[in-house]
């Protein structure tokens, strides 16, 4: 007999059952997962110079970033004072002077200063104008006094500027119209060659220099002075919330460049090659109260 009080336990039964497969049904259907924001907007331009392309540091870096993310990098050659003008999301770029014309279509992160690399002027192995070991400004009023010649790139590029900064600090002028100054108007490669032939001085990015040193009876005679640093800064592409930028991604790989483990590449990258390092880690800004 029917315990009093059920009246259908075959209905109920049947109700049971229907509930339990519905609940078991519910909680296999797992929720989807939240797209990414790589996965909305994954693909992402970095400008930076043609140095740091030729230097092949990125091609170590990025792979790991875009793993890590699953964002997709694509860079760019600009160089420094028309990186803003390229369509890109994110800069890497030198800060020449520390006047980089940032303007509303660019922002700097707040960790802006990354990495820097250098420049050194090069000569004959006999180094007939005695430069060696000389500060790079002294170097210059040598050559200037003794009209030695000195070959420039002149083509606008990030190693020219800082070039023609240093003959500025040095004569108060633009050399280009002295008879010991000649001008390639070509990439350094191309100004290496014509100052090897010459047997003349010229200024390159260490980089180059190392690279093509084997072909060239050339020699470094000026280096490791300040002003012949070019850091590099990290600028944001547009601000915030512009249409058709990846500020998400831009901001992602600014944080990656400078996190500890890009830093450990970044401080490392050349000794194999060339023996020594072909970046200066720069120390991170930092957020805390100067002490008393």
């Amino acid at each position: 007999m029917p315990a009093r009080g059920v009246k259908h336990p075959l209905a109920i039964l049947l109700l049971v059952l229907v509930l339990g497969f519905l609940g078991w049904e519910i909680s296999t259907q797992q929720p989807a997962a939240a797209p990414t924001l790589a996965a909305l907007q994954p693909d992402l331009v970095l400008a930076t110079t043609a140095s740091m392309q030729g230097s092949g540091l990125l091609n170590v870096l990025l792979p790991s970033f875009e793993k890590r993310t699953g964002y997709r990098v694509k860079t760019v050659a600009a160089e420094s004072r028309q990186a803003l003008a390229t369509r890109a999301d994110i800069l890497l770029v030198h800060s020449l002077d520390d006047t980089l014309p940032i303007t509303s279509a660019g922002t700097v992160t707040d960790s802006d200063l990354v990495i820097s690399d250098d420049l050194v002027i090069v000569g004959p192995l006999d180094d007939p104008a005695r430069l060696q070991g000389k500060p790079a400004l002294e170097a210059l009023r040598t050559i200037a006094s003794t009209g030695t010649t000195w070959v420039s790139r002149r083509d606008g590029s990030d190693t020219n500027l800082v070039e023609l900064q240093l003959w500025q600090a040095t004569l108060g002028r633009d050399a280009q119209h002295e008879g010991w100054y000649v001008s390639t108007h070509a990439g350094m490669t191309t100004t290496l060659a014509e100052a090897n032939r010459r047997q003349a001085y010229t200024i390159s990015d260490r980089l180059t220099f190392l690279t093509e040193g084997s072909k060239l009876h050339m020699r470094i005679v000026a280096e490791n002075d300040p002003l012949l640093r070019t850091p590099y800064k990290i600028v944001l592409g547009s601000k915030p919330g512009t249409p058709g930028v990846n500020t998400e991604g831009a901001e992602a790989l600014a944080e990656y460049l400078s996190s500890k483990e890009a830093r450990q590449v970044i401080s490392t990258y050349g000794v194999a090659r060339f023996g020594r390092p072909l970046f200066t880690i720069e120390q991170p800004r930092s957020t805390s109260p100067p002490g008393p």
